[in-house]
């Protein structure tokens, strides 16, 4: 398959219009006349994730490699140290950002780890009802179907809430919470809660899991993987257990 063929493909099912206008998204690196030999999907490119791809191959991630411009490339820096390494094995480098978050990433959430029927909301927030229960139950429930630790989950609210109406957005939702709270929800499960969005959130009464910004986008991928042959690479949480 060609680069292009593949970019078309892609543009089917996750339309690069749908992309934010700060995102950078689509092929940054490469040639979209060249042929790939094999297709790899991560949540982020690494070292570790480059030296595991053989020559001549694609590679597709979630979050941009190259995000602001850059004014010079510094193959010490970070920046510099991974597109030179993507370049000497002429790996394609592809990106799936927003485009991707607004058609799929929270839907799949839902229906994979919460197992349900999904609700559109807006196109970075979608919900879903489940059966009646505590904020605390709640939190068990995800931390056993995420395969995560319950103390990495953070909670805002009342392990005591009763838990009907779910608000998801993936990745940072910090700037959604006063929708969620107008939407009427019982919990918004995102990533990335800071103190003071914390404090907010505690102040309107909206409940929140913080499932950290790894554990909300780590099934990046999982459907590439049976509609392009893909394969998937883990790129590893940042944030050590130690």
């Amino acid at each position: 398959m060609k680069i292009k063929e593949l970019l078309v493909n892609l543009d089917i099912s996750y339309p690069f219009l749908d992309a934010e206008k700060w995102d950078n998204i689509g092929l940054l690196i490469g040639d979209e006349n060249s042929d790939t030999n094999s297709i790899y999907v991560s949540l982020d490119v690494t070292s570790v994730i480059i030296d595991q791809i053989p020559e001549n191959s694609t590679l597709i991630t979630h979050h941009p490699l190259i995000f602001n411009p850059l004014k010079k490339i510094d193959f010490n820096s970070y920046h510099g140290k991974l597109i030179k390494k993507l370049i000497d094995k002429n790996i394609s480098y592809i990106v799936l950002h927003t485009n991707y978050d607004k058609n799929f990433l929270n839907k799949y959430f839902i229906e994979k780890v919460l197992k349900r029927d999904f609700i559109t909301g807006n196109e970075f927030l979608d919900f879903c009802y489940i059966p009646n229960q505590s904020l605390g139950e709640f939190r068990k429930f995800l931390s056993y179907s995420m395969s995560c630790l319950n103390r990495e989950l953070k909670v805002i609210g009342s392990k005591e809430d009763i838990i009907r109406k779910v608000a998801v957005c993936t990745g940072s939702g910090s700037s959604y919470i006063n929708e969620a709270k107008k939407w009427g929800v019982d919990v918004l499960i995102t990533g990335d809660i800071t103190y003071h969005i914390a404090m907010e959130a505690k102040e309107i009464g909206l409940n929140i899991i913080d499932i950290t910004h790894y554990h909300s986008e780590k099934w990046f991928g999982d459907d590439l993987v049976d509609s392009l042959n893909a394969i998937k690479l883990d790129s590893g949480n940042p944030f050590e257990d130690i």
